[in-house]
């Protein structure tokens, strides 16, 4: 549903739509006579849901207070992918990498080589470095790294 390309795979959605697919409406109407249609496209509000979904849901890169986490839910086919996140002066270089090709779970986590004992990436712990290595091993081990009060959806509610 949130996806605008799902929307528009074939030209009687595109008719019914009638809203770009490559930009995210704010709602789709789902009342006669205008039922599936894009409204609000556009909008800035949506844009802003859809990317924080991608980037906390999808690539696993939580962000709080003083610290972040990363656990990530992607598709089996992705083996690797990085990220860059920049906080205060610091600049955070991030590996995932996916041997297993899973589509969640991390076995471990590594910063500047060296293995990560709590999930969490503690700001303060790294203030006066101008760049941290962080790498991520995904695989479904039988402990994996998990937050208790955070949830990874399943890649399959994503299409």
């Amino acid at each position: 549903m949130l996806n605008p390309v799902n929307h528009t795979k074939q030209v009687d959605g595109v008719r019914r739509y009638k809203g770009e697919p490559y930009v995210m409406a704010g709602d789709v109407y789902t009342e006669e006579p205008h039922q599936g249609r894009a409204g609000w496209s556009w909008y800035t509000g949506s844009c802003g849901w859809l990317y924080s979904s991608g980037i906390e849901h999808i690539l696993g890169l939580k962000v709080r207070a003083d610290h972040f986490t990363i656990l990530p839910c992607v598709p089996r086919a992705w083996e690797f992918f990085s990220l860059t996140y920049k906080h205060n002066n610091v600049v955070y270089l991030i590996d995932v990498e996916n041997p297993s090709k899973v589509e969640s779970g991390v076995l471990r986590i590594e910063v500047d080589g060296q293995p990560l004992q709590d999930q969490k990436v503690i700001f303060e712990n790294y203030k006066d470095q101008s760049e941290v290595k962080i790498t991520v091993i995904m695989s479904n081990n039988s402990s994996p790294i998990s937050i208790e009060s955070e949830t990874t959806p399943s890649t399959d509610s994503l299409n």
